[in-house]
């Protein structure tokens, strides 16, 4: 992002992306992070049987803030069928 002229001023959405083999957990995932801000923006099922979920978080995605929020997601996947799959946004210059 840095790379791209990004600001780091500027609150924005961060989308985060999770694949999981069943549905069992999704609910449980939502509800704990709703807790810490994030929102559901998406879910459904892939082609390979697979379910997704994009969570979205309003901040400013310093490398502090993406770290740790990546840190909070995969430490409460541990005891899931899920996987952390991914994170973006969208870059804002001065």
């Amino acid at each position: 992002m840095r790379e791209a002229g990004e600001s780091f001023t500027t609150a924005r959405e961060i989308n985060f992306f999770l694949i999981f083999a069943s549905e069992i957990h999704i609910d449980i995932i939502v509800n704990y992070l709703a807790k810490k801000g994030f929102h559901e923006a998406s879910r459904g099922q892939m082609e390979d049987w697979k379910f997704y979920l994009e969570l979205v978080l309003e901040d400013i995605p310093t490398e502090d803030v993406i770290n740790k929020k990546i840190d909070d997601i995969i430490d409460l996947l541990k005891n899931t069928d899920g996987y952390f799959d991914g994170w973006g946004c969208s870059v804002y210059k001065d």
